[in-house]
């Protein structure tokens, strides 16, 4: 029995870093689903000029969620990522759609290399975090299984 409790302390202290590593794991999610979302925008856009709000209708955001009225006004999105990249979200969402089709695509462009740059930083201190977070989480419960033993 004292062992079946150690092993559920070492579980539960192992969850415990799994979840603090999950802010790191949700930046990186979203930046690979923003990729494929300024591929998708600038083939919409440029080739079909469809209008933003029928593609933001069409594919949907699953980590961050953008309405019209982020297209329409210049409001703060609220995501996982950094203050700086929020506000660069924000601002790239707000100008969606303001000028010709030539200079989308070169601002879709530009906004897919912000992505792409935000994203190889996320995917690094996702590794070092998560593995970092999981080690304090698994010897924190076996120090814990330790003292109580």
């Amino acid at each position: 029995m004292k062992y079946a409790g150690m092993t559920g302390l070492i579980l539960c202290t192992t969850a415990i870093g799994y979840l603090l590593s999950e802010t790191a794991r949700r930046r990186v999610l979203l930046c690979r689903e923003l990729l494929v979302f300024c591929d998708r925008l600038s083939q919409e856009i440029v080739t079909r000029k469809t209008p933003v709000k029928e593609i933001l209708a069409k594919y949907p955001l699953q980590y961050l969620e953008i309405t019209d009225e982020y297209i329409t006004d210049k409001r703060a999105i609220h995501s996982p990522l950094s203050t700086e990249d929020s506000r660069f979200l924000s601002d790239f969402f707000y100008s969606l759609g303001k000028s010709d089709g030539k200079a989308q695509r070169v601002f879709i462009d530009g906004c897919r290399e912000y992505i792409k740059n935000a994203l190889t930083e996320y995917e690094a201190a996702y590794r070092k975090n998560a593995r970092l977070y999981l080690s304090f989480g698994f010897f924190g419960g076996v120090l814990l299984s330790a003292v109580l033993l």
